[in-house]
């Protein structure tokens, strides 16, 4: 590896803390972490991410500019998030306590109880997206001292210190490591991943509920839709339960298990994984991408079919009408 090269691996940050979770590994085989050599790299079709912990340092102005470039992005992306999600919390927030209130017993009533049970969920995971987002605000990694004084040049306010550097990796161990005040620090024991994870899978339950409830009604009127509540609800618990229990177990536990930090979302949720097969994280596959699509396509699915019944019944009746 060239010795101009920013990219190390984690284990080689120049820096006093230690890095003893920060595994330095490729999960394809080629030996990325050993060597980081891009050329060979590049040629075999391997990626530098494949590696489980690498740092990019900023010991040149160059290096420096792009740490404090990417650190300027996360704390962009950062206050959009926290904006929104603390906005999702307080407006769920409120609906719930007015739903809670004596005055407003029919919006504890089915059907109007899968619907506030899903605004529950909703602020279920607006919760750990806001905290994140709020810790990432707060943390100072110091590349906001450095600037482009035009010229090639890069002045460094905290001149004297250690170089910059940014950690790329989803293990909340090695950021820790690295700075305990990171906001991937939160993403230990996978409390913030699971709750994350339950409120999206019950919002999205709860909302599938609603549509076939609707689709049931139109179609079988004479049935009372109560009748129906406690089988969606305990179908929307198992389904929270089956598809979040997995974020509680540590990453080492198998490939659809375990939490980590995505600095792409600033969330807590399941672990950066990638290799040389199709699917590379089987755990975003079973736990988000097929059951939550699937759930949204089921849903559209039965509205689309309820509103026909309903416009075939708007023209019986019309037809009936006629004919007296």
């Amino acid at each position: 590896m060239p010795a101009t090269s920013p990219l190390i691996p984690c284990s080689q940050l120049p820096r006093s803390a230690g890095y003893d979770s920060c595994l330095d590994f490729a999960t394809t085989g080629l030996g990325a972490c050993d060597s980081l050599n891009m050329s060979a790299m590049a040629a075999s079709g391997d990626d530098v991410f494949n590696c489980g912990c690498v740092a990019l340092v900023g010991s040149g102005p160059a290096q420096a500019m792009a740490v404090a470039e990417i650190d300027r992005w996360e704390r962009r992306q950062a206050v959009v998030q926290f904006s929104l999600a603390a906005l999702s919390c307080v407006c769920g927030t409120a609906y719930l306590v007015a739903a809670a209130s004596s005055r407003a017993k029919r919006l504890r009533r089915f059907p109007a109880s899968l619907a506030y049970l899903m605004h529950l969920s909703d602020l279920v995971k607006s919760a750990p997206l806001c905290l994140v987002a709020a810790l990432r605000l707060l943390h100072d990694t110091g590349a906001g001292h450095v600037h482009d004084t035009g010229a090639g040049h890069v002045h460094d306010e905290a001149a004297g210190s250690e170089p910059l550097a940014w950690v790329h990796t989803s293990s909340a161990e090695c950021l820790c490591d690295a700075a305990n005040a990171h906001p991937g620090c939160a993403c230990r024991w996978g409390l913030l991943a699971f709750l994350l994870q339950a409120g999206l899978v019950g919002s999205v339950s709860y909302y599938l509920a609603l549509a076939h409830n609707f689709h049931r009604t139109v179609a079988d009127p004479f049935t009372r839709p109560a009748s129906r509540a406690l089988r969606y609800h305990a179908a929307c618990c198992c389904a929270v339960l089956l598809l979040s229990a997995t974020y509680l177990a540590p990453p080492e536990a198998g490939e659809a298990f375990g939490h980590g930090f995505r600095a792409a979302f600033l969330a807590c949720w399941f672990p950066r994984r990638r290799g040389a097969s199709l699917v590379n994280n089987w755990q975003a596959l079973l736990t988000v991408s097929l059951p939550i699509g699937g759930t949204w396509l089921m849903a559209l699915a039965l509205y689309v079919r309820s509103f026909g019944l309903l416009r075939q019944g708007a023209s019986l009746r019309a037809l009936l009408g006629d004919a007296r």
